[in-house]
């Protein structure tokens, strides 16, 4: 029986802190392990794209593995709110297959999906 209900697990599993100086790049990093037992495909989105650049945002992860994820803040222009998320969206990925082509065939809504809300903190280092 698959068990790709249990999906990815996150850590941290509800949000991401840039703390710091924010008038400079602030990198946060957190980790996606597969637990299920087949090879799952994700894909991370953010809300702003400007000031966010995300490290592998696409990849597929076998089994019982963990992937590193660093999150970079880019300042711009305009002050970042709480209201911003990373969605992380995941699906089963065929043997031999890689990230991109898993995601350019598959329709529909992905299997699973976790939202880490953006919290940003100058006050804390």
């Amino acid at each position: 029986m698959s068990t790709i209900k249990r999906g990815l697990k996150i850590e941290p599993e509800d949000i991401i802190t840039f703390s710091g100086d924010l008038s400079k790049e602030v990198r946060v990093t957190f980790s996606v392990t597969n637990k299920s037992d087949q090879k799952l495909a994700y894909k991370i989105k953010c809300t702003k794209n400007d000031a966010f650049k995300i490290s592998n945002a696409i990849d597929v992860i076998p089994s019982g593995q963990q992937r590193q994820i660093t999150i970079t803040y880019r300042p711009i222009a305009e002050e970042i709110s709480d209201r911003h998320h990373i969605g992380i969206y995941y699906i089963p990925a065929p043997e031999g297959c890689t990230a991109n082509s898993v995601w350019k065939e598959h329709y529909g809504p992905p299997c699973g999906e976790y939202r880490l809300r953006i919290n940003m903190d100058p006050t804390q280092e």
